[in-house]
């Protein structure tokens, strides 16, 4: 029997009211060769496996590593640039302090400032100070061994007795001039004029 006439015989059973119009879809659908009307309830979706989000977690964690690294890498790269900077400085400066018998300092910051670390440097009397300053200042500028083309001034040195100390500085007779041209000729209120000399700056909080 073909398709068609087993359709013209269940339309007919279903005119006829022994077949059901879904029974009658049914058997359409089956003689059409269309999939079954499935009466079984739908199965929950399987959960998704969780590798996807461990791979992410693993990409995350490798970033992290790698921006870590280079971090330290840089501040290794500061902290050499800055180790070579020092050893510079203390080239010049250290013959200069072994003279007034100050063997025991730090050279911890070169930057604006020459700053050292010298605990014997308050048993000095104001004069001794006052000169030692004064010859550290008038030390020509250091070629930078980092940076060509640049040099580390060496005209405004500071000396700290201790972590948690006063720091002295010496004011040139330049940077007294420079200061009050500043104040007097181009207008600068907030610029302080101090008279050269040897300064006691105050007690400071210094950090390890």
């Amino acid at each position: 029997m073909s398709t068609a006439d087993e359709l013209k015989k269940y339309k007919e059973l279903l005119d006829q009211g022994v077949l059901t119009q879904t029974e009658f879809d049914q058997k359409k659908r089956e003689l059409l060769g269309a999939q079954p009307i499935s009466t079984k309830p739908s199965q929950p979706a399987k959960p998704k496996k969780k590798g996807a989000g461990k791979k992410i977690l693993l990409v995350l964690l490798a970033l992290v590593v790698a921006a870590a690294a280079v971090l330290g890498i840089r501040a290794w790269g500061r902290h050499t640039r800055e180790q070579k900077r020092i050893a510079a400085v203390d080239e010049k400066v250290g013959p200069i302090l072994a003279a007034y018998g100050l063997n025991d300092y730090e050279i911890f910051d070169v930057g604006v400032f020459t700053e050292i670390r010298c605990p014997a440097f308050e048993e000095m009397s104001s004069g001794e100070q006052l000169v030692l300053l004064k010859e550290l200042n008038d030390l020509d500028d250091i070629p930078d061994p980092v940076e060509e083309d640049r040099e580390i001034e060496l005209d405004a040195n500071h000396i700290y007795v201790d972590k948690s100390s006063a720091y002295y500085y010496y004011i040139s007779e330049s940077t007294y001039n420079t200061r009050k041209t500043m104040r007097d000729v181009m207008g600068y209120s907030n610029v302080n004029v101090e008279v050269p000399g040897l300064y006691l700056a105050g007690v400071l909080l210094l950090s390890d």
